[in-house]
């Protein structure tokens, strides 16, 4: 189990905004801002704004919460390999559970967690096509962002299209990356 702590802030941003900011053992991981004022679906108050930031807060908690109950109860996540990168730092590959179907990758500065790709909601699948989108991710210009700022804000999008610019720039890389017939029952 995890032993960090989680936490949010949510402060008046300039004019009429909130601030929402989470922290991981007091170093801040994340967050948005939430806006009031006139928008095509109507009309938001600072009042509306402060109760999306909230919602959206909790939900954070909450997935935390549960994500490591499941390491707790669910067999967990195992790190299936670990290597150095660059500046100290070190990339480790995850599966949660003992499902190969179910992997992550991370980028850790000793102990600490930089990135967590399944955290972040950006990559989650099988082993193979997440060391794709891994490999992308480290010759892509948010890693050197992560390196150089400590902290990186990626989507699922963003990740989505460093992918194809990958895959442009080295050819179809999908043979690489699909699994051997011994792993899914094969010849």
């Amino acid at each position: 189990m995890s032993d960090a702590q989680y936490s949010y802030t949510i402060e008046a941003g300039n004019g009429s905004s909130w601030v929402l900011k989470f922290f991981e053992d007091d170093k801040e991981v994340g967050g948005g801002v939430f806006f009031a004022g006139q928008f095509e679906d109507g009309e938001k108050t600072l009042d509306d704004a402060y109760e999306e930031a909230l919602e959206e807060a909790q939900s954070w908690l909450e997935f935390k919460a549960a994500f490591y109950e499941e390491e707790l109860t669910g067999g967990g996540f195992e790190e299936l390999d670990r290597a150095p990168i660059a500046d100290g730092k070190t990339l480790s590959v995850c599966r949660i559970g003992s499902n190969y179907k179910q992997c992550f990758w991370r980028v850790c500065n000793g102990k600490s967690v930089l990135f967590d790709s399944l955290l972040a909601g950006v990559s989650c699948g099988p082993l193979f096509s997440v060391m794709e989108q891994c490999i992308a991710f480290l010759v892509s210009g948010f890693f050197e962002e992560l390196v150089n700022d400590g902290d990186v804000n990626i989507t699922a999008d963003d990740l989505k299209m460093i992918v194809d610019d990958f895959r442009v720039t080295y050819g179809d890389t999908s043979p690489f990356f699909e699994p051997p017939p011994s792993l899914t029952g094969g010849e």
